[in-house]
């Protein structure tokens, strides 16, 4: 869920955005607890009331930004501005970390970490093979169960577990 905040001298109907940012689905059945309204007292008049575009926000959806062309650009410029530098801060961050290995786990050998990363990179190509699967897997076969049952088949096979 993202944080709202009502500054002082805001009217309208609030809007509330949620967001799953995990690999599976989330159900929120009526009722759930999702949402915590926190209100302060102010102890004198704010001398800056609220007057911005969501002012008198009226009910309903709502769309996130009047200024969605000025943000779609920014948001190009940022990605190729990362599409480039991306490589070599991962790299920097990279070497930053390795050197402070010793610190973290002492006794650490390079063989060590370098299995450790061979590891993880499996791990994660595994992960995104799930991921793959799992969704061709939806658009060719009926059921969830059918689904999970076909993905550990494959995953079993990939694991080498026959």
């Amino acid at each position: 869920m993202q944080n709202t905040i009502f500054d002082p001298g805001w009217r309208g109907y609030a809007t509330l955005e949620l967001t799953n940012h995990g690999r599976s689905s989330l159900t929120i059945l009526a009722g759930d607890p999702i949402a915590q309204v926190v209100c302060y007292l102010l102890t004198e008049p704010t001398t800056q009331p609220y007057s911005g575009k969501y002012q008198n926000q009226e009910a309903g959806p709502q769309h996130a930004r009047d200024d969605e062309s000025s943000d779609a650009v920014k948001v190009e410029a940022l990605v190729d501005v990362l599409r480039t530098a991306l490589p070599e801060l991962v790299t920097i961050a990279f070497t930053r970390f390795k050197a402070e290995l010793h610190r973290i786990v002492p006794g650490l050998s390079d063989d060590e970490w370098e299995t450790l990363v061979r590891e993880e990179n499996q791990r994660r190509e595994a992960e995104d093979l799930e991921d793959a699967l799992r969704s061709t897997l939806r658009e060719e076969v009926a059921s969830p169960d059918e689904i999970e049952v076909e993905l550990e088949r494959v995953m079993r096979v990939v694991r080498g577990g026959g």
